[in-house]
């Protein structure tokens, strides 16, 4: 999904959410494999360290997402309907990438929660 990232639209508020919808779930998808890691024994301070920093930067990705989201399909209002098309599949790309980081998030920190038990 993240390797089709929609182009801008012409929307500030809709490309601004589209970027940090892809933000979280580049960030999202790097502390999956970070967290793999450290569940498969690599914990080492550098690994803890990545961890956490990336864990925050999704956290703060992610809000700013779902901030933007009411912003976003307020854009939409008013569109010139030639246009709407491309800026539907924005949208559509920004709540579907927001809605896999925030189940990721969830089971992300389920795992580490059993981690540290």
């Amino acid at each position: 999904m993240l390797k089709k990232v929609p182009g801008a639209t012409g929307v500030a508020d809709l490309d601004a959410y589209v970027n940090a919808s892809a933000k979280a779930g580049t960030l999202a998808v790097a502390n999956s494999v970070l967290l793999k890691g450290v569940t498969e024994g690599n914990v080492t301070p550098e690994t803890i360290k990545a961890l956490t920093e990336g864990l925050k930067g999704e956290k703060e990705a992610l809000e700013e997402s779902t901030k933007l989201a009411p912003k976003a399909v307020e854009g939409l209002k008013g569109l010139n309907p030639l246009k709407i098309g491309k800026a539907k599949k924005a949208l559509d790309f920004g709540n579907t990438c927001t809605k896999i980081v925030t189940e990721e998030t969830v089971y992300q920190t389920q795992v580490i929660t059993n981690l540290v038990k």
